[in-house]
C-alpha cells in the first residue's frame, strides 16, 4: 500500500500507478513459485530477499511505463507499447544483468556465511529474472490497453 501511494505521488497518474503496482504481486507470486521449485523454504532470508526485490520489481515497471507514456501522445497504443519496450528493453536487460552479477556470487560463497546467504542470493536472482520478464512482456501489453496519458487534477 505504501508503495502504491509513493508511486502515485511521483507518477501522478492513476492508471500508470495501477499498472506499476500489478508488477509487484505478479513478480512476488512468481518468485515464490521459483523458490518452491528450487527447493528452498520460506524463512527470514527469503523474505528479506523478497523485500529487497520489491524495489527492483517496481523500478523496472516504472521505467517501462514512463517510456510508454511518453510516446502515447504521438502514436497509437499498440505501436506505443512496441516502440517503448524496443527503446528501453536493452536498458532494463542491462540493469537486470548487473544485479544478477551482484547477487549470484553471494549464493556461491565458500564459507559458513555463504551457506546462510545461498537462499538470499538465489531468491533475489530469481526475483530479478521474473521482474525483467514482467516488465518486458506483461507491463507493455497492459500499458497498451489501459494506460491513460491524460493527467488528473492532482497533476496540476
Amino acid at each position: 500500500f505504501l508503495t502504491l501511494v509513493i508511486v502515485f505521488l511521483f507518477l501522478r497518474n492513476l492508471s500508470a500507478t495501477l499498472i506499476a503496482c500489478i508488477a509487484i504481486p505478479t513478480s512476488i507470486i512468481s518468485t515464490f513459485f521459483i523458490i518452491d521449485l528450487l527447493g528452498y523454504d520460506l524463512n527470514r532470508l527469503t523474505f528479506i530477499a523478497l523485500t529487497l526485490s520489491i524495489g527492483i520489481f517496481i523500478d523496472d515497471a516504472i521505467v517501462v511505463i514512463e517510456n510508454i507514456a511518453k510516446k502515447l501522445k504521438t502514436y497509437p497504443p499498440l505501436q506505443t507499447a512496441f516502440l517503448g519496450i524496443n527503446e528501453i528493453g536493452f536498458s532494463v536487460l542491462s540493469i537486470s544483468i548487473v544485479l544478477l552479477c551482484v547477487f549470484i556470487p553471494i549464493s556461491y560463497m565458500n564459507s559458513i556465511s555463504g551457506l546462510f546467504f545461498n537462499a538470499l542470493g538465489i531468491s533475489v536472482a530469481s526475483g530479478i529474472v521474473i521482474s525483467f520478464l514482467v516488465s518486458v512482456f506483461l507491463i507493455p501489453s497492459i500499458g497498451a490497453r489501459f494506460l491513460n496519458p491524460k493527467e488528473n487534477k492532482f497533476y496540476e
